[in-house]
């Protein structure tokens, strides 16, 4: 849904056409035009994909904790991803999008699933397949939901966006057009209660994805973190494959 509603604004600015008169007549500075037309664009044709909910953690500075957003946050790295690579812009693409050599956005406390997103990343720029890499266990991926809905939701980006002619005019649309609100909750009061009443899927948090985020930001050893991330996400991974009728494993984690 997120790649087709993208798509459908980018439709719509590619196949418009706008002529800028002053006084009725038409404006003859290309770059005037130019400048205009792009502002007009972007005021009428971006994309909007709703808030992301944050926290800074003191000991990380410059560096963002999600609490929500992971999905559509990820989903644009891969979608960028793949566009570099078919342009032949590898280069580029870790020059804007990786920071210490290390891709920007990255699955801290899921030590698998942050293993594996290394691994496609790294795969896909070097042209390499990462299924013939000595990193990749297949038994135990397969039983990560996340790298299996990473690797499903690959795919899938891989086979929409190559239908796309002009991937340069695609690139600039995802870079310029697409747009996010942040949000820094702090994890105070307030924060708390705007993620809960503001969250962009216009639903309610699960009380478990809130104690989750408090309980990540009391701990300070890095370690502990990544000890408490793999137990989480056990038991979530427990939870969904026994959810029965349940649309998710939030019933019985809870």
């Amino acid at each position: 849904k997120l790649i087709d509603d993208i798509y459908k604004n980018y439709e719509k600015k590619k196949n418009h056409q706008l002529e800028i008169k002053i006084n009725g007549v038409a404006e003859n500075n290309e770059s005037v035009n130019q400048f205009l037309t792009k502002e007009y664009e972007r005021l009428k044709y971006h994309q909007k994909l709703g808030f992301i909910y944050a926290y800074h953690d003191r000991d990380y500075a410059g560096k963002f904790f999600l609490i929500d957003g992971q999905q559509r946050l990820t989903t644009l790295f891969l979608i960028l991803l793949f566009l570099y690579k078919k342009l032949d812009k590898t280069g580029a693409f870790r020059s804007l999008y990786f920071s210490s050599k290390i891709p920007k956005v990255n699955y801290k406390v899921r030590e698998g699933s942050n293993d594996f997103l290394q691994l496609l990343i790294e795969s896909e720029l070097k042209g390499e397949n990462y299924e013939n890499s000595e990193k990749f266990y297949k038994s135990e991926c397969s039983k990560d939901v996340t790298i299996s809905h990473l690797i499903t939701n690959y795919n899938y980006i891989k086979k929409q966006i190559s239908n796309i002619r002009d991937k340069a005019a695609f690139l600039e649309y995802i870079e310029d057009f697409v747009e996010v609100n942040y949000f820094d909750t702090h994890l105070s009061e307030q924060g708390e209660q705007l993620y809960i009443y503001m969250n962009s899927r216009g639903e309610q948090l699960s009380f478990q994805e809130i104690v989750r985020a408090e309980l990540m930001q009391k701990i300070t050893n890095q370690q502990k973190k990544i000890e408490l991330g793999n137990e989480w996400e056990k038991w979530q991974n427990f939870f969904w494959v026994n959810r029965g009728e349940n649309e998710n494993a939030d019933i019985g984690f809870e």
